[in-house]
């Protein structure tokens, strides 16, 4: 029982420290001026646009 314990807590460790050693996430760039977006007519033109320069699945 206690080998068995011993185990599980090792295992535990070894895998909160892969987390923690894990890679970091890049900081994001805030803008300080809002985005502009244009009127409601031309809004789906625009998302579009905006869309189509992402590779996506």
């Amino acid at each position: 029982m206690k080998k068995r314990y011993k185990v599980l807590l090792g295992l535990s460790a070894i895998l909160v420290a892969a987390y923690f050693a894990g890679p970091k996430p890049r900081r994001p760039l805030y803008l300080a001026t809002p985005v502009k977006v244009p009127e409601l007519k031309e809004l789906e033109k625009y998302v579009t646009e905006i869309e189509s320069k992402h590779k996506i699945k």
